[in-house]
């Protein structure tokens, strides 16, 4: 073998090696992460929540799927995602799941704590 082939096929592995300890990651441990905003819409029925996010131009609008066993805290009604209302300021801890043609980033919240309550109000 030329010295050429045998740094290709070095090269190679290397490169397999690289991707194959990349991608161990443990997909039974994902890794929390949290972000706050103003709750946009809401879908109890479907338990899905879209959060506002963001200040001035640079607002963005992030679709969450609520788990079934997440934890919500709300300090008004129950601990039910029905209570949750549009308006509303909360801070969502979530999880990326597995990504799919529907939903590339499947985000999964899984608590939802109420930090702010929106009362329909406004500046008189």
């Amino acid at each position: 073998m030329s010295r050429a082939s045998l740094f290709a096929v070095a090269l190679a592995l290397a490169c397999m090696s690289a991707v194959r300890t990349l991608g161990a990651a443990d997909p039974a441990s994902p890794t929390k992460q949290h972000i706050a905003g103003t709750i946009r819409r809401l879908d109890a029925q479907m338990r899905v929540i879209e959060l506002m996010t963001g200040v001035g131009y640079a607002t963005r609008l992030i679709r969450f799927r609520v788990a079934d066993d997440a934890r919500i805290e709300a300090p008004h009604a129950g601990a039910l995602i029905s209570s949750l209302t549009p308006g509303t300021y909360a801070r969502v801890e979530f999880v990326r799941g597995p990504a799919t043609a529907l939903a590339p980033d499947n985000l999964v919240a899984v608590a939802i704590t109420v930090l702010i309550v929106e009362d329909g109000g406004g500046a008189p």
